[in-house]
Parts: C-alpha cells; structure tokens; sequence
C-alpha cells in the first residue's frame, strides 16, 4: 500500500469535524435509546450515500461497493434492537445526493463515512462492559473496524494527490459530507 500521505492530510484538513462525529457516537451509546436512535440514523444516511455512491459513474471500477457497504450490518442490528423489518425500511432515508459528479467527490464522501475508526471501538468497549446485552448488536462496529475496502480508499485517495484541482475538490467534498452528516443526525427528528 503506498504511502498515506494524502490520507494523513485529508485528516488533517476535516480534523474539527472529527471531534463532533466521534462525541456523537460517543454520547449516543450512554443509553440503549441513544445507541437505537444512532443505528437508525447511521442507517438512514448509510443508504442514502450508499445509493447515491452505486448511481456515480465510475466509482464501483474503484471501490468494491458491495464489500465496503454497512447497510446489512446495521439491518441486524436495528432488528436485534427490536426493529421489524418493515419498520426499518419504512425509516427515511438521507436523499439530498442521487449522485455524485465524480468519482473524486464520492471519495470525499467515502472518507467520512470510512475514517471513523477509533470511536465505535471505544464505544463498543463502553457498550459491552455496561450494557453486556448489546454485544450482540455491535455488527455495525465490527463492519467498521474490519475496514473490508480501506485499502482501495486510500489507493484512490493518494492517486487524487497528484492533480491539485482534484485533491482540492476531494477536501471539500470530505468537508460537505462531514456537515450533511452532522446536519442529518441532528436536524432529523
């Protein structure tokens, strides 16, 4: 795998927006409603981008779409959290993207959702010691941790470095994803 240079600067670049996604993650598993309320929304978003990823030209010659998706992951977790199946397909869904223009954009947007690493461990570590029933409801957590296509990302992330416009475009596209995802998980009731 080469050098994440690129990687360690798209970090860089949407550091503020880390802190705010990994607290809510964290203070979302405080309770059992909470941690519901955060599969459900990570879900809605989830398949809105995942949607929106499979509808953008070019993207799947990438990224292994199917490998990289969580939707399933969080299907079983929302069902052992009590959820039917009819109600969580009847959850909205995040759909302010049909696509994205290119593949760069979706990387950015791929980023976001990707990145987060190190908060579901320690939230899964504070859900399992407090709460040991909902270790059962942690396959969401372990989809992220296992990071299936994090290899392909950072391939096509540190390829982007070598045109400036499209590394620029990236870093925002990183940045948009951050705050629709914010936007999301707390204007949505």
């Amino acid at each position: 795998m080469p050098d994440p240079r690129f990687v360690g600067h798209l970090h860089t670049a949407t550091a503020v927006f880390h802190a705010v996604a990994d607290a809510d993650l964290i203070t979302a598993c405080r309770t059992i409603t909470g941690y519901r309320e955060y599969l459900e929304k990570s879900y809605d978003f989830e398949l809105g981008v995942e949607r929106a990823f499979a509808d953008t030209p070019g993207l799947e010659a990438t990224i292994d779409l199917d490998a990289r998706s969580r939707v399933a992951a969080l299907t079983a977790d929302l069902e052992v959290m009590g959820l039917e199946r009819a109600e969580i397909e009847a959850l909205p869904v995040w759909g302010d993207r049909t696509s994205f223009d290119e593949v760069v954009e979706a990387l950015g947007w791929m980023f976001v959702l990707d990145r987060r690493t190190v908060a579901p461990g320690i939230a899964a570590r504070e859900l399992a010691r407090d709460r040991p029933m909902m270790a059962k409801a942690m396959a969401y957590f372990t989809r992220i941790a296992s990071r299936p296509t994090w290899g392909q990302l950072v391939n096509a992330l540190e390829t982007v470095e070598a045109d400036p416009r499209a590394s620029i475009r990236l870093t925002d596209a990183a940045s948009e994803g951050f705050v629709a995802r914010r936007a999301w998980f707390h204007d949505r009731n």
